[in-house]
């Protein structure tokens, strides 16, 4: 994830480990459409309205899980889950 200087979400990156290459290019082209939507300044509550707990894979416990998610149900639902945790207030 990149942030303004004033700490809001900017850019988003996805690392995918083991995924193979359709994963991989699908959560590319979701971080590169989110990017560009925060960057335009669309709220990233919508974001998440709209991504959180879609399932599809893949999906599971999370490795060196950020900020204490543990599960998600797919990679746009981890996401919105590190976009909701970043922009609690």
């Amino acid at each position: 994830m990149g942030f303004y200087e004033d700490g809001r979400p900017c850019e988003v990156f996805f690392k995918t480990g083991q995924a193979g290459s359709t994963t991989r290019g699908y959560t590319d082209a979701l971080g590169i459409t989110v990017s560009h939507y925060l960057q335009l300044g669309g709220p990233p509550k919508a974001i998440i309205a709209k991504l959180r707990h879609t399932q599809f894979d893949p999906c599971g416990y999370v490795t060196d899980a950020p900020l204490g998610i543990e599960y998600v149900s797919s990679p746009a639902d981890a996401l919105a889950q590190l976009l909701e945790k970043l922009t609690e207030e």
